[in-house]
């Protein structure tokens, strides 16, 4: 009964705990390493590297739970079916015989990652050529096109 009674009081002091950061805007170090899951020196080197957002006053460490959910999830991965609707598109653009420049793919696929989906393309046998050109201010950068674009796409493209 004892035993039982203890882990009773345990749970109930960690659920205690656990709704008071959840009702708290702004967390102190040991508190964020509930929150995060990460140990309070791995938050400790985080915040020495400035790798993480952080306030110190008077020699503490605090951290605001809604840039700590932000910075927890800044790096999406994108699911398979994202990248093969983006893949798709680029490669419509491609076909209709538009010359893309890694700015212009990622802005129709709505990627990071066109020279990716690029070499994805050219894995699957779709003929992609590159060349480089100058900008204005001297800076080169790569144009990239589909060598079996019909003919009709090329020269709406050139007019």
């Amino acid at each position: 009964m004892g035993e039982e009674f203890q882990t009773m009081t345990e749970r109930l002091d960690r659920i205690e705990r656990l709704s008071l950061i959840a009702a708290k805007p702004v967390l102190l170090v040991e508190e964020a390493a509930i929150f995060t899951g990460f140990s309070v020196q791995h938050l400790y080197r985080l915040t020495s590297a400035k790798q993480i957002p952080h306030y110190k006053k008077d020699r503490k460490l605090y951290f605001k739970k809604s840039e700590l959910e932000e910075w927890m999830l800044e790096h999406r991965v994108q699911t398979n079916e994202e990248i093969e609707r983006q893949k798709l598109l680029i490669r419509q653009a491609f076909e209709r015989g538009e010359r893309l420049t890694t700015f212009t793919g990622n802005q129709i696929g709505h990627t990071v990652d066109f020279r990716k989906v690029v070499s994805e393309l050219r894995d699957e046998g779709f003929l992609i050529k590159d060349y480089w050109e100058k900008a204005s201010d001297g800076r080169k950068f790569k144009v990239y096109y589909h060598e079996n674009a019909t003919p009709e796409a090329v020269r709406g493209q050139n007019n």
